[in-house]
């Protein structure tokens, strides 16, 4: 995912960009989680092959050296964490936002903050029971729920879920698994110098040091089952 840095007066800032492809399948959340939770933290570095029974610890050291000297971090990759709704009440709701979209797109509408207000909610209505979300932001509020990317923000998502797809195509899986649409494809971010805290409420959009320019998908890229995201921050010293 590329990112723009536009450093104004610390040509020594050390922000590295850290990719990751974690488990697939909508059951798989525990061990995402855990991942999750050991990564970021500057914990061991997880083999988090689908393919191997069980996560090896690889470089702990090397780990932990590369997140106490990053000033700032950048989380990117397929994440895969799932929306855990029925497939086609997700599919009824992206199809409501896109209607909605279109009408905004064509200015058929003669109140455009109502329409963008409903757009807003469809969103949330996904984003409620998004993985990620609730385990980024529900720990603490149920004791079931473990902290993943402690301290990590996102940007406003306000494109639709990126997988999974056709190939070459513009159909969410049509074969016969059936895939439930999500937000797989996710970028994450954290600064050592944050002044706030990593909550929900604020969309994401600044820590404060790190500001999100844009945070978007790009629909049109139909040669994967994914569609790749892409982000644009400024940070400020």
């Amino acid at each position: 995912a590329p990112s723009h840095f536009l450093p104004q007066s610390k040509p020594e800032v050390k922000p590295p960009t850290l990719n990751i492809k974690q488990p697939p399948n909508q059951g798989k959340r525990k061990r995402r989680r855990q991942n999750a939770a050991i990564v970021p933290a500057g914990g061991a570095i997880m083999d988090v092959d689908e393919e191997h029974t069980n996560a090896v610890e690889k470089n702990s050291d090397a780990s932990s050296r590369l997140m106490d000297s990053a000033d700032h971090v950048f989380f990117a990759g397929d994440l895969n964490y799932r929306i855990e709704l029925p497939r086609e009440r997700t599919k009824h709701t992206i199809r409501q936002i896109e209607q909605l979209k279109q009408q905004e797109t064509n200015h058929v509408t003669t109140h455009p903050e109502e329409l963008e207000e409903q757009i807003v909610n469809l969103f949330q209505e996904l984003l409620k029971f998004d993985q990620l979300h609730r385990v980024m932001y529900a720990a603490g509020s149920n004791k079931d729920v473990s902290n993943a990317f402690p301290g990590f923000r996102e940007g406003k998502i306000n494109f639709l879920p990126t997988f999974k797809f056709d190939k070459r195509s513009k159909e969410y899986d049509t074969s016969h698994k059936q895939r439930i649409p999500s937000w797989t494809d996710r970028i994450l971010y954290k600064s050592r110098y944050d002044r706030g805290s990593s909550d929900s409420s604020d969309n994401g959009r600044s820590s404060g040091i790190i500001s999100v320019l844009d945070y978007r998908s790009i629909p049109d890229a139909v040669h994967s089952d994914h569609r790749p995201v892409i982000g644009t921050y400024r940070i400020d010293f």
